[in-house]
């Protein structure tokens, strides 16, 4: 008789992560799968109530009617965010990564249908300047041709928790708190985890001893897989 030929499984684990991962992106690149569709239906942007909230306000001059600046607000409020991420401050390599990511996206890049993408760039605001916003959104950067090094770039170090991916907008809180290693915080909105992350972060930069009780409401496992990967130990 033959020897039975052994399947390791672990071994193909990473593999298999990457398999899921690009079939994913492939859904949603074509469109469930099916690549004679072009693009879903037509989001509707508009909402009467949320637009009379805003003009109750009185911070946007609507002098003579809906002039350009009220029309350019609500522009504004429309386009897609552009993805954004922090380079984690505890990796040793932080410099090198910074030098990376300016090569795949340091200027200007003219991509499918003459869409340009802004080269990278720097959120002079963030402490250290560790935090960086792309040209474009999350979805272009997986659909462009042009942009499939940095694509790639990003997934492998946001798995191996070298980065963050987080909006611009989540990092503020965490800056705004000024936590201190002593404190306890709440996180009421704690999936992914990035903002816990962050905290963890700031802290764990003094060198003290930190003490971290995290209760996760929404998604418990995510957020630890986040913390975890950040090198950050609970």
């Amino acid at each position: 008789m033959g020897k039975t030929k052994r399947h390791f499984k672990g071994a193909k684990r990473g593999e298999d992560k990457r398999a899921r991962a690009e079939k994913a992106d492939d859904w949603k690149n074509t469109r469930g799968g099916d690549p004679s569709r072009k693009s879903w239906s037509e989001m509707n942007m508009s909402n009467d109530k949320f637009e009379a909230f805003y003009k109750a306000q009185g911070f946007i001059n609507l002098d003579g009617g809906e002039d350009k600046e009220w029309n350019s607000f609500l522009n504004h409020l429309r386009e897609p965010l552009p993805a954004c991420f922090r380079i984690n401050e505890g990796y040793a390599f932080s410099d090198t990564l910074a030098k990376e990511l300016h090569e795949y996206a340091g200027t200007d890049i003219t991509g499918d249908k003459g869409l340009v993408v802004k080269g990278v760039e720097q959120m002079g605001w963030y402490p250290g300047g560790f935090a960086y916003k792309l040209g474009t959104d999350r979805r272009n950067i997986r659909k462009m041709d042009s942009l499939k090094g940095l694509h790639e770039w990003m997934v492998k170090n946001t798995d191996n928790g070298n980065i963050t991916r987080q909006e611009a907008v989540s990092m503020v809180p965490p800056l705004a708190l000024d936590v201190k290693p002593h404190h306890r915080c709440l996180d009421m909105c704690a999936a992914p985890g990035s903002k816990t992350s962050q905290l963890l972060e700031i802290c764990s930069k003094s060198g003290e001893f930190l003490y971290a009780i995290a209760i996760l409401l929404v998604s418990y496992v995510t957020s630890s897989g986040a913390i975890d990967s950040s090198g950050v130990l609970l």
